[in-house]
Formats: structure tokens, sequence, C-alpha cells
């Protein structure tokens, strides 16, 4: 049908019946060139050409233009994807669109594990270098700058390597193009450690002197002892999530799904007199409106060394 298109006093488009805004674009010199129409959420109307017939077939014309269609679909500008692909979008441009992307499918605690993972370490160290001007070599020099805490470094890295397979899939770097590839992640080992009872009096000593300076990280340490939480739902605990009356907290964003945790009596005397300063438990200090996201500095510099409690990990 294609090779019968005439050309004719000016340019003129031929619309395709089955996918609305797919086209060919035929000049007056006979170049039959396959468009599409779209509109952005931003209500802005764009006119891509996808590329020339003959250099590309129908079907993969239609392929692509199906792809675009679902960039739009997402919230994307797939010709701002374009443009900023060809001036080089630096890694704190797209850590902010990727997470931005990540809250319409991700789960509240992931998000904020990215969120901490991107801000506060990869953008932290890479900042305004260009998002295809990372090395492996950089890449392996930031994961074995955490390796005194080994786990953390092998999420962050997981959470690097993946905003990299999304900018591939959004055309921000080529195809197969990612610097985490092949870096080894660092050997976890899961231990078990008991308290006895003097190290137990030990820690709870070391709270009670830390408390004036560090309320909230000594709440999180309470609450994980008294609770048997994950670390990141003690975090996130939320006070319209606390039912005191009934004893129970309520985990809308668990691991293994919603649940009710019961509190006992001694997590009840920790929560009772607490003043609700935020919506959160545990807020941060440094970030208004957020609750605190990591204790890993607070427990390994000033608990372990006071409390003498070499090993023992958080959580």
């Amino acid at each position: 049908m294609l090779d019968s298109l005439e050309p004719r006093g000016g340019q003129y488009t031929v619309w395709d019946d089955e996918l609305p805004g797919f086209g060919v674009r035929v000049t007056r010199a006979g170049t039959i060139s396959f468009v599409l129409d779209y509109i952005t959420r931003s209500s802005i109307r764009h006119r891509q050409t996808i590329g020339r017939y003959g250099a590309i077939t129908v079907d993969q014309a239609r392929d692509e233009a199906m792809k675009i269609l679902g960039q739009v679909a997402a919230g994307l500008d797939p010709l701002d994807i374009k443009r900023k692909a060809r001036e080089g979008q630096t890694i704190r441009e797209f850590a902010a669109e990727y997470l931005a992307h990540a809250k319409g499918y991700k789960k509240p605690a992931s998000i904020r594990a990215d969120t901490y993972a991107l801000d506060a370490v990869i953008v932290k160290k890479q900042d305004s270098r260009r998002l295809d001007a990372v090395t492996r070599e950089d890449v392996a020099r930031l994961h074995r700058s955490l390796q005194a805490r080994p786990h953390q470094a092998n999420r962050i890295l997981a959470t690097f390597s993946h905003l990299y397979t999304v900018a591939a899939a959004w055309g921000r770097v080529p195809e197969g193009f990612n610097p985490c590839r092949h870096v080894a992640k660092f050997q976890e080992t899961k231990r078990k450690r008991f308290l006895d009872t003097d190290e137990l009096a030990r820690l709870g000593e070391t709270l009670v002197a830390l408390e004036p300076d560090h309320p909230y990280e000594v709440r999180v340490v309470r609450l994980l002892l008294l609770t048997g939480c994950r670390l990141n739902e003690i975090l996130s605990f939320a006070w319209a999530d606390v039912d005191l009356e009934h004893a129970v907290r309520r985990l809308r964003d668990a691991k293994a799904g919603p649940r009710d945790v019961p509190l006992g009596a001694a997590a009840i005397d920790v929560l009772q007199p607490l003043a609700r300063e935020s919506e959160w438990v545990i807020p941060s200090r440094s970030r208004k409106g957020r609750h605190l996201v990591n204790l890993s500095t607070f427990w390994h510099r000033d608990v372990i060394t006071a409390a003498e409690l070499p090993g023992v990990p958080l959580a």
C-alpha cells in the first residue's frame, strides 16, 4: 500500500486505521516517513518522526509508536527524553526523574530505600556526572567505600543498577549500557547474636545516657527490642497506625503483607507519654515532614562503642 503513495503538490499525511496518531508523511519529493502524533499530560501536542520507510518496516514503526505511546501514558515526554539523551543528562537529573516514576508502582518502603540510596549516597558522590560517563570503576569505588556495611552497600548497588536499566529502557543511555554490571557484591553473612544479661544491662545504660542527645534514635532501638518488627517497619511508624487503646500497631506496608502487631505493656510505656510533634513516631530532624531513614551511624558509632557490643548487628 505504501509503495502506491504518490507525491502531490505539497506534503501530506495518511493516518493508520488501527493505531491512533500513527501515520506516514509523504513529502513533495515522494519521501515516505513514519510519524506519530500524541498529546502529553501537560496538554502539549507533538509530532515525532519515527523513521523513513524502507529503512524500517511498517511493523517496526508500529512497534516503536506503541513504545512511545507507553511512555506518554506513564507521564513522560518522549521528545524531551530524546533531547536529554543528546545533551547528556546528569545523575542528579535522572535520579529525580527515576524516583518520580518509581512512586507510581513501588511500595512506600521501597521508595524510601531508593530515596536514601540515591540522594544520600549515589547523587552525593556522583552529582553532576553525566549518566553515560559513569564507569564501572566509578561504581566499584563507590561500592568499596561502603564495605564496612556490606548489606547496605549491596542494596545501594542494586538500586544504582536498576536506575541504569530504566535509563536504557527510556533511551537515555545506549542499550545494554550499565556500569554496575560485573561489580561484585560483598558477601553477606547472617549471624545470630544473643545478648547476655550483662550486655543487655550495658545496652540499657547506654540508651539512657544517649537519650538526651538522640531521643529518636534511642526510641527506635527500644521499639526494635520490644516489638519484633523490622527496622524499616519501626522507622516508618506513623501515629495514624497506632491504636494504644487496643495495644496494636497496624502495618499497612509490611513485606509479608498488611498485618496488626500486638504492642506489649513495655512498648505502650515507650509510646504513651510521647508528644505527637509529627505524623511520624520517629521524625527526621533534618527533613521536615519525613521520618528517620537510617540508624547505622548512630548504632555503630555511639551504641556499639559505648555499650561494648562488638559485632552486634542493629537488626
